[in-house]
């Protein structure tokens, strides 16, 4: 695999969770009756980074659900508690849509837990191919890219780095 491009560093990862932080609140007036579920190995950094600049801006703690115990087609609802999703705002948080079949598996198992008030999605990439209805209420970036292309979004709290690169097929 070759680097195509880089889509941010990390001064622009930054940058971008603190507009997506923002975008939540005014999204949700306010944070009082919010819930972040995080997916995945970098979906729940994100997050949680997230969740830190909502807790700085509004002087409320933003509870994380992380949803990591989980495959395509087969939501684990156990992972996410019913007291902290019922009746408040759920934003789904992940690093990279592309087919959306992992967002939507997230989505089902929000919902089957308990119904809360709005479920929306947040995320890092909006990569194009979507396989599925699913639009993202909250993007960082959006990169048309191949089906062969790669999306590589690295945090820190799991790669040592913050960035996003597109790595292409070697020719």
């Amino acid at each position: 695999m070759r680097l195509k491009a880089t889509l941010m560093d990390a001064k622009q990862m930054r940058r971008v969770i603190i507009r997506m932080a923002n975008e939540i609140i005014e999204g949700n007036r306010g944070a009082d009756r919010l819930t972040l579920v995080g997916i995945g190995k970098r979906g729940v950094p994100l997050a949680k980074d997230i969740a830190a600049v909502i807790e700085t801006v509004e002087q409320v703690k933003v509870p994380v659900v992380e949803w990591t115990n989980f495959e395509i087609g087969q939501a684990v609802e156990n992972e996410i508690s019913a007291d902290t999703i019922g009746g408040i705002s759920v934003v789904i948080v992940t690093d990279v849509l592309h087919t959306g079949y992992t967002a939507r598996a997230a989505i089902d198992a929000v919902v089957k837990t308990r119904r809360p008030e709005k479920v929306r999605l947040a995320v890092m990439v909006d990569r194009g191919g979507k396989e599925l209805p699913l639009s993202p209420d909250y993007v960082g970036v959006k990169a048309e890219l191949t089906k062969n292309d790669i999306v590589s979004v690295s945090v820190m709290q799991t790669d040592g780095e913050n960035r996003v690169d597109v790595y292409g097929a070697n020719e």
